[in-house]
């Protein structure tokens, strides 16, 4: 099984478009031009997160017209900080896929020790000096400030948050909280699409 979610995982985020770190606090994965915008918050210490998003990154990919804005946000504690940051500081070693799918596939029940962390650095063949430079820069620090400010925004307390909308409506989206079946991701989708889109958070 873990095999196979870092598959899905690394299959659908080599498709990614990495935006400018100093441009955009985001990650877009998906279609881009899609009629659907999904916003997932996440932290990658958070155990349910890194077991949602390979769902979330399956239900896309079985779904034409969805685009996916990933907005990482270190809400757990002062470690997720870490994690964080080094997962979006890959992104400068053009190592971004293959970290994330790493970490997305770490089964430890909670946080992430950063010396794991590090050593899935290694392993991949990040350059852990430039790795610990990236962490720190004002790029990384910022996505990290603005991805945090957009989740406030949302009103909710935990991660994951998904938020789903019709691309040119933003003002109508399905607010959902936690982990959330295929099923459900599909009857939010279906009724965005029929016009029945509302503000609801679950």
């Amino acid at each position: 099984m873990k095999i196979i979610k870092k598959i899905v995982v690394l299959v659908f985020v080599s498709s990614a478009i990495l935006l400018n770190l100093s441009a955009q606090a985001a990650t877009i994965f998906g279609d881009p031009k899609g009629d659907i915008t999904i916003i997932e918050y996440l932290d990658y210490d958070c155990p349910i997160c890194r077991e949602y998003t390979p769902l979330l990154a399956y239900f896309a990919s079985q779904n034409k017209g969805i685009k996916i804005i990933q907005r990482v946000v270190p809400v757990l504690s002062v470690e997720s900080v870490f994690v964080d940051s080094v997962v979006l500081a890959s992104i400068k070693q053009n190592k971004f896929p293959l970290m994330q799918s790493e970490i997305l596939t770490v089964e430890d029940p909670e946080t992430i020790p950063s010396d794991e962390v590090l050593a899935i650095a290694d392993h991949i063949g990040l350059n852990r000096n430039q790795l610990l430079n990236d962490m720190q820069s004002a790029d990384v620090q910022k996505q990290l400030q603005e991805n945090s400010k957009a989740y406030d925004a949302t009103g909710q307390k935990a991660v994951p948050v998904t938020v789903i909308y019709l691309s040119d409506k933003p003002d109508q989206a399905i607010a959902l909280s936690g982990y959330q079946d295929m099923g459900t991701l599909q009857t939010a989708v279906n009724q965005l699409r029929a016009g029945e889109g509302d503000h609801a958070a679950h």
